[in-house]
């Protein structure tokens, strides 16, 4: 019975953010600012009083936003990667926006080389 108590406790555990800002030797305003950039994805809860408490997940997508910032991708770009990697596979809308979005550009893509290609537009510098 107590051990049951005790993997509880772990699954519900929050963190501070002085917590996650030690466990992940990141600043508490760098945190605070992907909270802000990255809302759809990390809102930590509040307590009463207005602080945060962190779950498993929020600090999951810390790091992981931490890790592409030390890859060198820009902020619409970290956003990018967590769209892709969060699309439940139930949720067929997103993916059929995300389909439909790849062929529109693909077919404006060919549109422009067909442009170019009927126009004969000679290279700059000729």
């Amino acid at each position: 019975m107590k051990k049951t108590q005790n993997i509880n406790k772990a699954i519900n555990k929050h963190w501070t953010i002085q917590d996650v800002s030690s466990k992940l030797g990141l600043p508490k305003s760098t945190i605070r600012f992907w909270e802000k950039e990255f809302s759809e994805y990390l809102a930590p809860v509040r307590t009463a009083g207005g602080q945060r408490r962190y779950i498993e997940k929020d600090i999951e997508i810390i790091s992981k936003i931490n890790q592409y910032k030390h890859l060198g991708l820009s902020l619409s770009d970290i956003l990018g990667r967590l769209v892709e990697h969060n699309i439940p596979d139930n949720d067929l809308s997103v993916k059929v926006i995300k389909q439909l979005a790849d062929h529109i550009a693909g077919a404006v893509h060919k549109e422009i080389i067909h442009f170019f290609k009927e126009r004969h537009i000679p290279k700059q510098g000729n």
